[in-house]
């Protein structure tokens, strides 16, 4: 059986991929599964990355097969679980995509945490999430073929999210309003793609569903 689990972003809920857990059932026969984490507060890229192993663990079997579907930080968590060991013996892992995932770490994290030290107290993944983080550095890239998806539209005036990323990123020319371009980027990446939405319309754009439903069945965008 194969199955994709859909791995939502820092401060999110699994609520926010569900109109792409609509669209995978419908399109394909692959079993989704939408994991929720507290991802904010006292948490950390370990600490979640084991706690969706714990939820893949109890609905995957031995000899079954697990693509990913990231969204910014959950594309961070995807790479972590592919070489946890934590992960049961004989799942199989099969294609990653990552949504505006900030693989190289990111000047919105690096640039709040300077602002608002005291977030390295109550919210100790944002430090994870910046330019010069070990935790992501330490990450292996998988050996499974991964899809990267950048958006290039950084700008929504009713998006409070993106409206006050694109304020702290205004030096930036490319960004989604909360990742710039650069940090999606890496050298291993088997195929990628640029899309004019932001780091939020993600969750709801259509053609980006298209290209990370074909990225997960074979492997390519096109």
């Amino acid at each position: 059986m194969e199955h994709v689990i859909l791995l939502h972003g820092l401060g999110s809920h699994s609520l926010t991929m569900s109109l792409m857990r609509t669209y995978i059932i419908r399109y394909s026969n692959y079993n989704v599964i939408c994991p929720t984490y507290q991802s904010l507060f006292f948490s950390s890229i370990e600490m979640i990355g084991a706690n969706v192993i714990e939820q893949i663990n109890r609905c995957v079997k031995s000899g079954d097969t697990i693509h990913f579907i990231g969204h910014s930080l959950g594309g961070i968590i995807a790479k972590f679980i592919c070489h946890s060991i934590l992960l049961a013996k004989g799942i199989k892992i099969g294609h990653i995509v990552t949504l505006g995932t900030p693989h190289n770490g990111t000047l919105l994290a690096t640039r709040v945490l300077k602002k608002f030290p005291i977030l390295k107290y109550i919210s100790p993944i944002v430090p994870q999430l910046t330019k010069d983080s070990y935790a992501i550095r330490n990450i292996k890239h998988p050996e499974a073929k991964i899809g990267v998806i950048v958006g290039t539209k950084n700008s929504h005036v009713f998006n409070p999210v993106v409206y006050l990323g694109s304020l702290f990123l205004k030096d930036i020319k490319s960004h989604d309003g909360v990742v710039e371009m650069e940090s999606n980027l890496i050298t291993k990446a088997t195929s990628l793609i640029m899309l004019h939405v932001n780091h939020v319309e993600m969750l709801w754009n259509t053609e980006l569903f298209y290209h990370s439903l074909n990225f997960i069945k074979h492997g390519v965008f096109y």
